[in-house]
């Protein structure tokens, strides 16, 4: 019996080693299987995290570095300059970060110089001039402050139905507008009006203006961390209209990489004699036309501009590409897309934006 117990009790053992053994081995290719699947994971997202991000505070217009990171948080402020003959030279032409230029009527253009921040405009800017509804758009889709004198019937019952911190030459004429003495002396006064930096920071601190910019408007635009050369081809010139009257010219310098501006065949400088320029020149075709309800309501011959969206032209670095872009309503902002329908990626550095009739793309001049 002993002897029978001993092989029973052997054989038990055996067994129960045996089990052992599988079930270390089974649990040993268990813990294999899932170390893999759960390293691979982290070993991607090790290569992800690893990848270079930029972390250098940029100006949200133009992508260019040393930008000051309290300044992010602010509204952009838009200022509406003109661009008749008795306004030129203009005082602050050159300063801006961005120009969005169109028709207002007759063929006459004016601009809309765009500043990253309300610290950033210069000493001196104007002559500043009236708003259309379409420059109240432009400046929406921006999330930006307005800075205009006076306006069309439209375009104050635009601004009297929405929220948007802006100053009125019309009711702080002599207070945050002054009228530059030199130019009364030779044109008509409203070709004369200018506000500066200091007065009109003091007038939207003072007004307790909101200048908070809504999260909606951060990061509109993208840019090549290094310029980059469009699929078009070469770009060392390019022309365009407005209308007969207003007829531009961009010219490319190699040796800084911009374009700089003539208006119907002379260099357009500001009152210093500075030439205007740019790192991107970008020109947008849409349908302009004399906005007939205007007439009816109003009495007045006003355009309108539609934004539903359309073709373009961009240039930059010696090289150009044609666009496709859209904006839509009001608070809705510009989107400019490449030839291969990705979102357009802009060189750092100034843009110009000029809004024409489509009827003028056949104008347009690159060679």
């Amino acid at each position: 019996m002993l002897r029978h117990k001993n092989k029973f009790t052997k054989a038990l053992s055996l067994m129960l080693a045996l089990i052992f053994i599988v079930s270390a081995f089974s649990g040993c290719g268990g813990d294999k299987d899932n170390d893999e699947g759960t390293t691979k994971a982290p070993q991607n997202d090790v290569i992800e995290n690893n990848e270079p991000v930029d972390t250098t505070i940029r100006n949200p217009l133009t992508g260019e570095a040393g930008y000051d990171e309290a300044l992010l948080n602010n509204k952009p402020v838009v200022v509406v300059v003109e661009n008749s003959p008795a306004a030129r030279p203009q005082w602050g032409l050159t300063s801006s970060d961005m120009v969005f230029e169109m028709v207002a009527e007759g063929g006459i253009s004016r601009m809309l110089l765009v500043y990253s921040d309300l610290s950033r405009l210069p000493a001196k800017i104007g002559p500043v001039r009236s708003a259309r509804p379409y420059f109240v758009d432009i400046t929406r889709g921006l999330g930006a402050a307005f800075i205009h004198f006076g306006g069309s019937i439209e375009a104050y019952n635009t601004l009297n139905s929405i929220n948007i911190s802006r100053m009125d030459g019309m009711a702080n004429d002599g207070t945050y507008f002054k009228r530059d003495a030199d130019r009364l002396a030779i044109t008509a006064r409203e070709h004369t009006a200018y506000t500066t930096n200091e007065l009109a920071n003091d007038y939207f601190t003072k007004n307790n203006l909101d200048m908070n910019l809504d999260e909606k408007y951060t990061n509109l635009f993208s840019f090549n961390p290094e310029a980059q050369e469009l699929s078009g081809g070469k770009c060392s010139e390019i022309s365009f209209l407005f209308s007969g009257s207003y007829k531009y010219k961009y010219t490319y310098n190699e040796n800084d990489n911009l374009y700089y501006s003539q208006i119907n065949g002379k260099d357009f400088v500001d009152s210093d004699g500075n030439q205007q320029y740019f790192s991107n020149v970008i020109i947008l075709y849409t349908d302009i036309y004399l906005d007939a309800s205007q007439k009816a309501k109003y009495n007045e011959d006003r355009m309108f501009i539609e934004f539903d969206g359309g073709k373009g032209v961009y240039a930059s670095n010696g090289t150009y590409e044609d666009i496709t872009w859209e904006k839509g309503d009001g608070t809705d902002s510009f989107k400019f897309y490449g030839a291969d329908g990705e979102e357009l990626k802009l060189n750092i550095g100034k843009t110009y934006v000029g809004i024409t009739d489509s009827d003028n793309a056949s104008s347009t001049v690159i060679a």
